[in-house]
């Protein structure tokens, strides 16, 4: 069984902090084809932050697993 990972920046929204998540790419195309919520969690250094992507985050991710897929 192939389970396709797809690995995409987040930024902290308390100190913009930058990390890289991973998850799976079927589950992030079926969000965002759906257009259900996308729960985005930061892990920095300082804070432990979950949050709704927002529209641009949403389109962000998008291309991201677009670019997976080529």
């Amino acid at each position: 069984m192939d389970i396709s990972l797809i690995r995409f920046p987040v930024k902290c929204p308390c100190c913009g902090e930058e990390s890289l998540v991973a998850s799976r790419l079927d589950a992030i195309e079926n969000i965002v084809t759906t257009e259900r919520p996308l729960t985005l969690s930061a892990n920095c250094a300082h804070h432990r932050v979950v949050w709704l992507a927002n529209a641009i985050e949403r389109d962000q991710i998008r291309e991201y697993a677009a670019a997976v897929q080529y």
